[in-house]
């Protein structure tokens, strides 16, 4: 490892090796008044060659928010071996301290571990979970189309992390249009979200006069309607 000044523009944010669904701009803006207020954070992690940042999407953006683009701070510069390496490594870091890996971001991860050739129980130990728990994550995917931004290629197959409102397609072939929905699914099952919709409408929290929620509203019943004929 070789700590060196560079230009925040060199830095590359490759989303291939990028183990998260997404960079969170809320954590981003949450770093951006740390070091407003004084904070140190550890410095990005890249390649010494390409300069794929391995580790520090978010610390990137927020001192670019701060310094500019143009603004050279310290990188730690690892070079690694392989491809395959600097994907592992990224995961690993990933893992073990900054934001959180959420649910998708964990099966994400799992799957890019195992395109590298990691066996269940080798990806187990990168996430720092079960080897059970990695065979679960496993089957969380959807088949999408070719080119589909953020899906992994695994064994001629392109995949996306699925998520638990639509746990029951594991395994399915989506559309474009279907793989494109995957990344506003919520979370949580939707038989809480209906029920949820519908005490807000029973006890008057739903403002159902007001001109979108009125929109949105009749666009869920002609949806149901749809789905029912």
């Amino acid at each position: 490892m070789t700590i060196k000044k560079l230009a925040l523009a060199s830095l590359v944010e490759d989303f291939e090796v990028y183990p998260r669904t997404h960079v969170d701009d809320a954590h981003v803006s949450r770093l951006v008044e740390a070091l407003k207020a004084g904070e140190t954070l550890p410095p990005p992690t890249a390649d010494a060659k390409s300069k794929v940042i391995s580790d520090g999407f978010h610390t990137s953006r927020a001192l670019k928010k701060i310094h500019g683009p143009e603004a050279k701070v310290d990188v730690d510069l690892i070079s690694y071996k392989s491809r395959d390496e600097l994907v592992q490594d990224a995961i690993a870091r990933n893992s073990r301290h900054g934001r959180k890996l959420d649910a998708q971001d964990m099966t994400r991860a799992a799957l890019m571990l195992k395109t590298t050739g990691m066996d269940q129980d080798a990806i187990a130990q990168v996430l720092c979970v079960t080897p059970g728990k990695v065979e679960k994550l496993l089957v969380h995917f959807v088949v999408v189309p070719k080119g589909t931004p953020r899906s992994i290629v695994e064994s001629g197959r392109t995949l996306m992390p699925s998520k638990r409102s639509i746990s029951r397609l594991n395994g399915a072939q989506f559309t474009k249009k279907q793989a494109t929905a995957v990344r506003t699914a919520p979370g949580t099952n939707y038989r809480l979200l209906v029920r949820q919709l519908t005490e807000g409408i029973e006890n008057g929290f739903v403002d159902i006069a007001e001109p979108t929620m009125a929109a949105s509203l009749t666009a869920l019943a002609d949806a149901i309607d749809k789905a029912i004929r």
